[in-house]
C-alpha cells in the first residue's frame, strides 16, 4: 500500500483510504482477511443490489480496492432533514426486503437464530446506507451471511431503534414521537407480526457481541420489554 494514501474513514477494525476520485482502499488494521466479505459484495452487485464496486482484493486479503461512493450516509441525511426520517425509514426497509429477495452463496456461513437461505446483512442501519447521487448504497458487509430474512429484519428493526455502531439511534436525531413512527414503519413495511417473533431472540443474540456496548445491550434489553412486555413475549 501506498504511504501516502489519505485516511478518510474508520470503521471497527478496518480503515478506508482515498486512492483517487473514483475509488479508495479498505484495509484491515489487525490483518483480518476481507476477501469473503469483498466476494459476498461482488454477488450483491451481480444480483442488482446496490453496492459498491468491488476492483481488487490484495493476495493475503486484507486490503480490497473498491469504488468510492460520494454522499452523506442515510444517518447524517435523517439529521440534516428530520421530516424526512419516517419515509427513509421506509427506504431502509425497502432496501432490507430487496435484500433477501437474494440467495446468498453456498459457500456464505450460516447467520444467527434460525436458518434460512437468504443474504442477510445483520448490521442494516442508517450508518451504513450512503445517499449517493444514484441512490443508496449498502455498506459494511462484514456479518453477512446465510440466514433469515426475519432475522435481518429484526436486527435493523432494533438497531434503527436503539443505535447501530456508536450508538447513534434515532433518539439522538429526532424527538420520541418521530422515533417511533419511524420504527413503527420500517415494522409495518416488513411485517412486524413475523418480525416480532424473533425479536427476543435476536436481542439475546446481539447483546453476547463483544462489540455491543453496555449501553447500547441495555436499550436492546429495553426495547425487547417495551414491544414484547417485561416476560420477552414471543420467541423463536
Amino acid at each position: 500500500m501506498r504511504p501516502d494514501l489519505e485516511v478518510i474513514a474508520r470503521g471497527r477494525d478496518a480503515d478506508i483510504y482515498r486512492v483517487d476520485r473514483h475509488r479508495v482502499l479498505r484495509r484491515s488494521r489487525e490483518g483480518r482477511r476481507l476477501d469473503e466479505e469483498a466476494a459476498v459484495m461482488v454477488h450483491a452487485r451481480a444480483a442488482g443490489f446496490p453496492v459498491p464496486r468491488v476492483d481488487d482484493v490484495s493476495a493475503d486479503g486484507t486490503e480490497v480496492l473498491m469504488e468510492f461512493v460520494p454522499g452523506p450516509t442515510m444517518a447524517d441525511a435523517m439529521a440534516a432533514d428530520p421530516g424526512s426520517v419516517v419515509a427513509r425509514s421506509e427506504r431502509l426497509a425497502e432496501l432490507s426486503a430487496d435484500l433477501h429477495t437474494i440467495a446468498a452463496p453456498a459457500w456464505l456461513g450460516p447467520g444467527p437464530v434460525e436458518p434460512g437461505p437468504c443474504l442477510v446483512h445483520l448490521d442494516l442501519h442508517p450508518l451504513n446506507v450512503i445517499e449517493s447521487p444514484e441512490g443508496p448504497v449498502v455498506i459494511d458487509w462484514a456479518n453477512a451471511a446465510r440466514g433469515s430474512a426475519r432475522v435481518d429484519a429484526a436486527v435493523s428493526w432494533l438497531l434503527l431503534a436503539t443505535g447501530g455502531d456508536g450508538g447513534r439511534g434515532l433518539g439522538v436525531i429526532v424527538d420520541d414521537d418521530v422515533r417511533d413512527a419511524a420504527v413503527d414503519r420500517f415494522a409495518h413495511v416488513m411485517g412486524e407480526r413475523d418480525v416480532r417473533h424473533v425479536l427476543a431472540a435476536v436481542v439475546a443474540w446481539r447483546v453476547l457481541d463483544r462489540n455491543v456496548r453496555s449501553e447500547e445491550s441495555a436499550a436492546a434489553r429495553r426495547f425487547s420489554e417495551e414491544r414484547l412486555g417485561a416476560g420477552g413475549g414471543e420467541g423463536a
